[in-house]
């Protein structure tokens, strides 16, 4: 087994391909609220604790598909966000768990080629230049 260059490193030397997006993809899937999302409907980042084979299946997908790396499924991972959802207290958990379901992804391939996760995280659902928070709580958030 050779040793995965550091990604900035690969990056140098080639183009990389990233996934697909997340959020997109499991919107083509039949879920259910309750049983899926616990309740948390459009929460993707749940489906990490809820149902790990889905999202670990999804970056499967992705590598298979040819992509160089994959984002983890914590675009909304913001205590803020998941506040939202009564979740801000299991924001590191529910993070933490996305990076390992993509890294297992990863790994879980034994052809030689170096596979990277990227973690991701979006604007959340509150901005400042709109107005709905400032910029310190953000900040701290």
């Amino acid at each position: 087994m050779t040793t995965r260059p550091h990604l900035l490193d690969a990056l140098r030397e080639q183009v990389l391909l990233c996934d697909g997006g997340m959020g997109s993809r499991v919107q083509l899937l039949d879920l259910e609220v309750e049983r899926d999302y616990w309740g948390q409907e459009n929460c993707t980042e749940i489906l990490n604790l809820s149902r790990p084979e889905l999202v670990r299946e999804i970056h499967r997908g992705y590598f298979e598909a040819g992509a160089d790396m994959v984002e983890t499924n914590s675009f909304g991972g913001t205590p803020i966000t998941l506040g939202e959802f009564g979740l801000a207290d299991r924001a590191r958990e529910i993070n933490r768990t996305a990076a390992h379901l993509a890294r297992e992804a990863a790994e879980s391939f034994s052809d030689g080629r170096h596979r990277y996760v990227v973690g991701s995280i979006g604007p959340g659902t509150k901005l400042p230049s709109l107005g709905n928070i400032d910029y310190d709580t953000l900040e701290a958030g």
